[in-house]
């Protein structure tokens, strides 16, 4: 299954389980929203729309990119800004404009020429001393999606960041602060923020 596919949009949205939104939004997305400065964030990657739903209770300014068109479709009924793209691309975004930037379960589905790709674009991307925080499921929840390609580990971001000079500056798992854990508990995440 392609993640740019009507058949990846269903299921996404048939995946989650019951209170995965007030979940994030009590949760989850306040210990990201923590990793940024003030100014625009941009969801690389957005999805159903959660993290901007957050954004806009917050009352922050966002806008969003995915590959998958029906993704952006759902996204824009809803009223918010979101482009069709590429996320080893960014053709819509603009040379050193991005102030802060969320990549929510995204590089796992890439494979490591694209992750490079990704690194080497958002480089160009982001704005001086801005912040990207990348969150990616840990050993078992890798391994719980067939649309995963590479599992991302601490090991590949902090190659990434020494060979396109980005710093590292954070890094934890949630909901349970332990690698260990995420070998046997699929929802553990691994988040990572890192500064340009």
């Amino acid at each position: 299954m392609e993640t740019n596919s009507e058949a990846y949009k269903t299921h996404l949205e048939n995946k989650y389980l019951p209170g995965r939104a007030q979940y994030l939004r009590s949760i989850f997305y306040p210990k990201i929203l923590n990793q940024f400065d003030s100014g625009k964030i941009v969801d690389l990657g957005c999805g159903t729309g959660e993290f901007l739903k957050f954004l806009q209770i917050q009352k922050r300014d966002f806008s969003g990119i995915d590959n998958n068109p029906y993704l952006v479709k759902k996204c824009t009924d809803m009223g918010f800004k979101v482009n069709l793209d590429d996320v080893t691309k960014f053709e819509s975004i603009e040379r050193g404009s991005v102030e802060n930037a969320l990549c929510d379960n995204v590089l796992e589905h890439l494979d490591m020429q694209q992750i490079n790709e990704f690194f080497l674009t958002i480089k160009q991307k982001m704005s001086a001393h801005g912040n990207l925080v990348i969150v990616v499921p840990d050993k078992k929840g890798f391994k719980h999606d067939p649309t995963h390609k590479t599992f991302v580990d601490k090991n590949i971001i902090e190659t990434m960041c020494s060979k396109h000079g980005i710093q590292l500056k954070n890094n934890f798992c949630h909901p349970v602060n332990s690698t260990f854990i995420g070998k046997y508990f699929y929802l553990n995440m691994q988040v990572f923020t890192l500064i340009f």
